[in-house]
């Protein structure tokens, strides 16, 4: 089962509805408390909602290249950013410094593991940004080379982000097509759930 903040039991992993479910992402402080999906390639899940059925507001999803158990050094979710605040929209929030400082956590749930996450980034990115979004998912050089171009035009950070593994969330910008609006999150230990 997976669940949400509240503790309820949204998923179970075997129903037919959510096939598409690999994980819950939560970050504290914020609405951001919805399934992860994964697809066969990054847009399947543009305007599909965890079911495969049509909706606007789509899903986060992880990277069609990324491991599912989240066990590559970098992978990527990606959401929209709603006006309504769905999805992605407060990722904006940690744009204020105060609401960086003050919001440090999250959890990432997949069948029997629920890692803990550290917010370590705010940043904003170009969209084109091959060492980030074209990432080499397995190698661990590229892991370094995707977390330094991200560090580098931080604009809010907590340390320098070599150790451990990462998970960019990522959604667009609201205004510039090109820019993506990106917390850097590191997982950390997991235990079983």
């Amino acid at each position: 089962m997976l669940a949400n903040q509240d503790g309820d039991e949204v998923f179970d992993v075997t129903d037919k509805e959510s096939e598409y479910v690999i994980a819950w992402l939560r970050i504290d402080g914020t609405n951001i408390d919805y399934p992860v999906v994964q697809g066969k390639n990054n847009a399947w899940f543009l305007n599909r909602n965890y079911k495969g059925e049509f909706a606007t507001a789509g899903s986060l999803f992880l990277d069609y290249r990324n491991s599912m158990d989240f066990s590559d050094n970098f992978s990527i979710i990606y959401g929209h950013r709603m006006g309504n605040g769905e999805m992605f929209s407060d990722i904006q929030k940690f744009k204020d410094g105060d609401f960086f400082s003050s919001h440090r956590n999250g959890v990432l749930k997949r069948r029997g593991v629920s890692h803990a996450l550290e917010i370590v980034v705010y940043a904003e990115i170009d969209a084109r940004n091959w060492n980030v979004y074209n990432v080499g998912i397995s190698r661990v050089n590229d892991k370094y080379s995707a977390t330094k171009e991200i560090y580098d035009v931080a604009i809010w950070r907590r340390d320098d982000g070599r150790e451990g593994c990462f998970v960019l969330l990522s959604t667009c910008d609201g205004q510039d097509k090109d820019k993506r609006d990106v917390l850097l999150v590191r997982l950390l230990g997991n235990k079983d759930s």
